[in-house]
């Protein structure tokens, strides 16, 4: 309750996690696979503020790391251009225990470099996920698709969902810095 304040809509989004029936991890290579939604899913509100932050908090209960991250909107700018994908790279491992918010706000540097777009308020984002870390059912994908989802809904940027896998392919593979095939966001 504390994080969404009245006034402004709350958006709220979500994305399932996947299940591998058949071709691993051969997407690397273009092969084909089979792949099945499972029932657990990640979700996330968002509203837009009038400051130039974006905080982002998560109910998840891995008490490795902190639930909460907080950036200023002008941490992805440089000589106002958006931040090379190296640069926000070394952004978000300059504190390990808040690496995660990578695959959340890192949807806003690739909707900056790749769209074109341009932020003009803050925002507020609550993030939870059924889906199981470390298993193999895709927890990352899960996240990146719904941030990019809720983000984009909020703020009436069109994306196709072709487009939509290919941006959060672009967050784990440039932003986060997993190396990963397509199959998990598609």
């Amino acid at each position: 309750r504390a994080l969404f304040t009245g006034g402004n809509d709350v958006l709220v989004a979500r994305a399932p996690g996947r299940l591998d029936v058949m071709g691993g991890i051969a997407d690397y290579s273009g092969s084909m696979v089979l792949e099945i939604p499972i029932a657990e899913a990640a979700f996330a509100g968002i509203q837009k503020i009038d400051e130039p932050l974006v905080r982002i908090r998560s109910l998840g209960s891995d008490t490795t790391r902190t639930n909460e991250f907080q950036m200023p909107l002008g941490d992805l700018l440089f000589d106002g251009e958006c931040i090379e994908y190296s640069a926000a790279r070394e952004y978000f491992r300059r504190v390990p225990s808040d690496s995660w918010a990578a695959y959340v706000a890192g949807a806003l540097i690739v909707l900056i470099r790749e769209k074109d777009f341009c932020f003009s308020s803050g925002m507020n984002i609550l993030l939870d996920s059924e889906v199981p870390e470390g298993k193999g059912v895709s927890s990352s994908a899960a996240i990146e698709v719904v941030s990019m989802t809720a983000i984009a809904a909020a703020f009436d940027v069109e994306i196709n969902a072709r487009e939509l896998a290919i941006l959060c392919q672009k967050v784990e593979n440039l932003v986060v810095g997993a190396p990963c095939g397509i199959m998990d966001q598609m």
